[in-house]
C-alpha cells in the first residue's frame, strides 16, 4: 500500500477503468452473450468513467501537494512536472510503441488488422502525427494531428498533460484565496454547470476545445472538492455514512439517464460528492473499494485504460467474436472470459514490468541523491 494512500479513492479508479473498458467492449460482449444487454443502461454511460478520472485527478493532486499551503516556485513546479512525467509517460510511450510494432509489423506479414474496429490499415496511422502524439499534445486545440488515430484512449492523457501544465499552477493560486475556500461548493456547481451548458457540439468550433474545457472544469471541480474536504473534515466524516445512498442514487441516475431531466448535471455534481465522501471508510461502498481486489485494480487502472483498445484489436484478430455466434455456450463463455481478462492481464504485466520500475527510475533520475563526501 502506498504511504498516505486513501484506499477507497484507489479502488474507485479501478471501477472507473473497468467501466470504460466495458463501454468499449460492449458490442463484443453482446455478440457472445446477448443477455449482457440487460446491463446496457449502465454500460452505455461508461464514458463517465473518464469524468471520474478527471475529477479524481484534481482532488488527489491537490491533496498530495497540499495546494492550500503550497508556495509554488519554479523549482517546485519543475519537480511537480517531473513527477507527473515519471507517473504517466512510461506507460504512455510503451503502449504507443506496442501499437506501432503491431500495426507496421502486421503490414509486413499480411495486414491481418485490416478491417478491425476503429482503423482499417496502417495508412490510418499517419507518420506525420507521431511527434504530436509522443509529445502528448494531440488533443490540444490548433495541433495539426487527429486526437484518435493512434491509441485512442490516450486523448485523455493529452488533456491531463494540459491540466498539469496550466491547471496545477492555477489551482495553487486560487487555493490561496479565502473566498474560493469559503465558497468551494458553489464553485463546483458553477464550473460543472458551465461545462454542461457550453460543452455541447453546437457551441464549439473544434472538438478538441471540448476536451480542454472538460479537463479544466473537472480538474478544478476536484480541487474545489478537496478544499471543501480539508475545511470540513468533521462534517464530511459525519455525512459520509450516507455515501451508500449517494452511490445508489448515482447508479439510478446512470441507469435511467434517458428519462431523468437534467441527468447530466446531476451525474456530474454527484462525482465530487462521492470522491470527497470516499476519504472516509465508514460506509459499505468505501469499505468495499478499500479491499485488496479493488486496490489492485486501482493500481493497474492507468495501464488498463491505456492498453485496453490495443488489446481489443489483438483479440479481434485472434478470436473475432463473429466466428463464435453459432458456437456452443461453453465456447462463448471461454471467449467472453478471454475478452474480459486479457486486457487486465496485459495491464498487470505493464504495471509490474514497465510502470513501477520506470516511475522509480525516472524519479531517481530527476531527483538524484546528494553526494556524500567520504572522509579520508
Amino acid at each position: 500500500m502506498v504511504k498516505n494512500e486513501i484506499r477507497p479513492l484507489t479502488g474507485i479508479r479501478g471501477v472507473a477503468a473497468i467501466w470504460v473498458v466495458l463501454f468499449h467492449f460492449k458490442n463484443d460482449l453482446l455478440t457472445l452473450v446477448p443477455s449482457f444487454g440487460l446491463f446496457n443502461p449502465l454500460i452505455d454511460q461508461g464514458h463517465y468513467g473518464v469524468d471520474i478520472f478527471f475529477v479524481l485527478s484534481g482532488f488527489i493532486i491537490s491533496n498530495v501537494y497540499n495546494v492550500e499551503n503550497h508556495n509554488l516556485s519554479f523549482k517546485k513546479y519543475r519537480d511537480f512536472l517531473a513527477n507527473r512525467i515519471a507517473r504517466i509517460y512510461p506507460n504512455y510511450i510503451f503502449c504507443f510503441v506496442l501499437l506501432f510494432v503491431l500495426i507496421f509489423g502486421d503490414r509486413i506479414v499480411g495486414n491481418h488488422i485490416g478491417g478491425v474496429k476503429h482503423v482499417t490499415n496502417s495508412l490510418d496511422y499517419p507518420i506525420s502525427g507521431i511527434v504530436w502524439h509522443l509529445s502528448m499534445v494531440q488533443a490540444w486545440p490548433f495541433i495539426p494531428a487527429k486526437w484518435d488515430n493512434w491509441n485512442t484512449p490516450a486523448w485523455s492523457v493529452s488533456a491531463e498533460w494540459f491540466a498539469y501544465l496550466s491547471m496545477f499552477p492555477l489551482s495553487v493560486w486560487i487555493s490561496s484565496k479565502s473566498f474560493i475556500r469559503k465558497h468551494s461548493i458553489l464553485l463546483i456547481i458553477l464550473i460543472l454547470s458551465l461545462f454542461v451548458m457550453f460543452g455541447h457540439k453546437e457551441y464549439i468550433i473544434d472538438f478538441k476545445f471540448n476536451f480542454i474545457f472538460q479537463i479544466t472544469a473537472e480538474y478544478l471541480a476536484g480541487c474545489f472538492a478537496y478544499l471543501y474536504f480539508i475545511q470540513n473534515k468533521i462534517k464530511v466524516s459525519k455525512y459520509s455514512s450516507y455515501l451508500d445512498f449517494v452511490i445508489i442514487l448515482f447508479i439510478c441516475l446512470i441507469w435511467f439517464s434517458q428519462t431523468i431531466p437534467y441527468n447530466h448535471y446531476l451525474i456530474l455534481f454527484a462525482i465530487p460528492v462521492i470522491i470527497a465522501s470516499l476519504t472516509q471508510e465508514n460506509s459499505f461502498f468505501s469499505k468495499l473499494l478499500s479491499t485488496r481486489l479493488f486496490g489492485y485494480l486501482g493500481r493497474i487502472s492507468y495501464a488498463l485504460y491505456l492498453v485496453h483498445a490495443i488489446a481489443q484489436r489483438m483479440l479481434h484478430v485472434v478470436v473475432p467474436t463473429g466466428k463464435f455466434t453459432s458456437s456452443p455456450a461453453m465456447a462463448k463463455i471461454v471467449v467472453t472470459m478471454g475478452y474480459l481478462f486479457f486486457p487486465i492481464l496485459i495491464a498487470a504485466g505493464i504495471y509490474h514490468l514497465v510502470e513501477e520500475p520506470s516511475r522509480l527510475a525516472l524519479r531517481r533520475f530527476f531527483t538524484p541523491r546528494p553526494k556524500v563526501e567520504v572522509a579520508r
